[in-house]
């Protein structure tokens, strides 16, 4: 199992991931993508927010959780250019 800051470690190696894969050229379809990406930051905020409310997580780790929606969202915005191959 997870601890909340090794999930946000993980978080941030698959938005680097992503953001990488979304600025080469690739076989895969923008818009699933971009739409997953933006799913996943949504419930990244939540998720930092009802932990931070619970007092579950405290600063140090909000910040973390914060500078990883920001990483996802990086992430989106390289997919949301036309990089996939043509036809």
């Amino acid at each position: 199992m997870l601890t909340v800051y090794q999930y946000i470690d993980e978080l941030g190696n698959l938005a680097t991931a992503t953001f990488r894969r979304g600025r080469l050229f690739h076989s895969e379809m923008n818009q699933p993508v971009v739409s997953a990406l933006q799913a996943l930051a949504a419930a990244v905020h939540g998720y930092g927010t009802d932990l931070t409310s619970k007092h579950v997580i405290y600063s140090n780790a909000t910040i973390r959780t914060i500078t990883a929606g920001s990483g996802i969202v990086q992430a989106e915005s390289s997919w949301g250019t036309n990089q996939n191959y043509p036809g």
